[in-house]
């Protein structure tokens, strides 16, 4: 029962953080090199290590949770986007030329 009711809370959880963290990126003009370099040598190891904070609580368990939205919602502007707990997350961006300058449109898709 536990474990039901967990799952279900990260899952909503995620629904709602990761696509206003994608938002917050879009804003920003999308994800930076740093942004991708966290994602992809800062959080695995922590993650791994910690991950279980948020099946159980602890201490740490909002910052493995910020870990997660984040790391999801940067990957989120990979092609293809990222699946995780039976949900997907895409941010699609659109650049327009216009007049000789860059316009950009995002959107966010959650499955």
């Amino acid at each position: 029962m536990h474990d039901v009711l967990v799952a279900g809370l990260l899952k909503t959880h995620l629904e709602v953080a990761v696509p206003l963290r994608i938002q917050e990126y879009l804003q920003a003009g999308g994800p930076s090199d740093l942004d991708y370099d966290r994602v992809r040598t800062v959080y695995p190891p922590q993650l791994g290590s910690l991950g279980d904070v948020l099946l159980f609580g602890g201490k740490r368990a909002a910052a493995v949770m910020g870990m997660l939205t984040d790391g999801l919602a940067v990957m989120a502007f990979c092609p293809g986007g990222v699946s995780v707990f039976g949900l997907h997350f895409e941010a699609q961006v659109a650049v327009a030329q216009e007049g000789g300058k860059h316009l950009e449109e995002g959107s966010v898709t959650t499955r």
